[in-house]
């Protein structure tokens, strides 16, 4: 079974540990190493150097320092590298 790779990027302690047992016990899952921001976010997309070693989804937190999510997204989806993965942005603020 080919495992699904998973980039979170979420810069609060608390929503990445809910991230992190939720997805621990998934199977089908490979989460790669989790980010701060949308800055970091993109600097690690740029070091993966293999096509096929890209995350095959992204989860973005709106509220992060540097560059919030929406204008993460924005930038991936201008990329033509990244713009075919998927992604979804959450947040915890009501």
């Amino acid at each position: 079974m080919q495992l699904i790779k998973v980039l979170l990027a979420e810069d609060d302690i608390d929503d990445k540990e809910l991230f992190l047992e939720f997805l621990k016990h998934r199977t089908d899952i490979f989460l790669m190493p989790v980010v701060e921001n949308g800055v970091a976010l993109c600097n690690s997309l740029d070091n993966i150097k293999n096509y096929e070693d890209l995350p095959q989804l992204i989860i973005l937190d709106q509220n992060m320092p540097k560059r919030n999510g929406l204008q993460t997204l924005k930038l991936l989806k201008q990329n033509d590298r990244y713009q075919h993965i998927p992604v979804m942005i959450y947040s915890t603020y009501t």
